[in-house]
């Protein structure tokens, strides 16, 4: 469990990838290289900014076209 923990600014690209982690409330503004699956998170009141909140989408199996 993660709660409230505040990893903003950090590089997590050794984690890369959370999975059933409970990251209510986390600060991930200006964190990067994550990936969230917010289908088997609970990110409930976790911070995100642009670009990284986009990260969501890939646990979404869909295209983005721009």
């Amino acid at each position: 469990m993660a709660v409230d923990v505040n990893v903003s600014e950090c590089n997590l690209s050794t984690t890369n990838f959370f999975f059933n982690t409970d990251i209510t409330g986390t600060n991930f503004v200006d964190a990067e290289n994550y990936l969230i699956d917010p289908k088997t998170n609970k990110i409930k009141n976790a911070k995100f900014n642009l670009p990284g909140a986009l990260s969501f989408l890939s646990a979404l199996d869909i295209v983005i076209v721009d």
